[in-house]
């Protein structure tokens, strides 16, 4: 009996003791770099994006669903299009673009 409750103990405890790592996250693509910041993201009528770096309409496209799922999740209807750099709240950088047709081994990562 004791070895069944030990076993069935240490079963339930693995997984808790594993933990997270704090340099994963649940992207995908896995980005090439994440910098962790302080602070907040507010999400008001007033947010915004802007894009610094490489533009193409990839991206564009992938900045307009990105704040169309944020509007559809708080029911604030926000401004689809992009911002300038200075007035954004929240800024993404591209160095580079990809391919419009991906290539076998190419890097996904953003």
């Amino acid at each position: 009996m004791p070895i069944i409750f030990v076993t069935t103990l240490l079963l339930l405890l693995t997984p808790l003791a594993r933990g997270q790592s704090s340099s994963h996250f649940n992207l995908m693509p896995t980005p090439s770099s994440v910098q962790l910041r302080t602070g907040k993201l507010p999400i008001k009528r007033s947010f915004s994006v802007a894009i610094s770096g490489h533009r193409d309409g990839i991206l564009e496209r992938g900045v307009q669903r990105f704040i169309g799922e944020i509007s559809h999740e708080t029911g604030m209807r926000l401004n689809q299009t992009t911002a300038e750099k200075d007035g954004a709240i929240l800024l993404v950088r591209a160095d580079h673009g990809s391919e419009s047709v991906g290539k076998v081994g190419e890097d996904e990562s953003y």
